[in-house]
């Protein structure tokens, strides 16, 4: 049996937990405000006079489908710089929350000064991409990249520590 005590530092890593959540969210806000206005009942009349419920918003299209083909190019542009900045941290979510959550068990302080680096590299990496389009979004990604692929290395060593190790293994193959 394992036991576990949790670090009063702890407690900052579900904080960045909870942040980097609302952080997601927030992100998409500026793609709603996009999609309202570019797909807006002008567009589909203009469009697309057969549909007599246009939907709101252009949805399901997320950039590349029949309705965002209508749009200008710049608009187009626009709209999936917005898009992919988005669906790239919603891609990622998963992976950097288990990462902070595991490894902060065995290196709290580590992992909340890496969680906050990658907060701040997904935000220069989203104003890079909205503003100036998918080649001003690099800076970002090394910055949030970074300490991800160090904690995706601290977690998995913290969750080998929690096993056992070699020794654990050993345990649990044998009946």
């Amino acid at each position: 049996m394992v036991a576990l005590e949790i670090s009063e530092a702890y407690a900052w890593i579900l904080l960045e937990v909870v942040v980097i959540t609302f952080h997601c969210l927030f992100q998409g806000f500026p793609v709603g405000g996009l999609r309202r206005k570019y797909f807006s009942k002008e567009f589909f009349d203009k469009n697309f006079p057969e549909l007599k419920n246009f939907p709101k918003g252009g949805y399901p299209d997320m950039g590349s489908g029949r309705f965002a083909h209508k749009l200008e190019l710049e608009q187009w542009l626009r709209f999936n710089d917005y898009q992919r900045a988005h669906q790239n941290y919603l891609e990622g979510l998963t992976t950097i929350v288990v990462a902070l959550l595991v490894s902060g068990l065995v290196f709290p302080r580590f992992t909340a000064a890496a969680g906050l680096i990658y907060i701040i590299g997904r935000q220069v990496y989203a104003t890079g991409y909205r503003t100036s389009g998918a080649n001003a979004r690099i800076f970002g990604v090394i910055l949030f990249d970074l300490p991800l692929i160090a904690l995706m290395f601290t977690s998995v060593y913290a969750a080998y520590t929690f096993t056992g190790g070699y020794e654990g293994f050993k345990r649990l193959i044998m009946f």
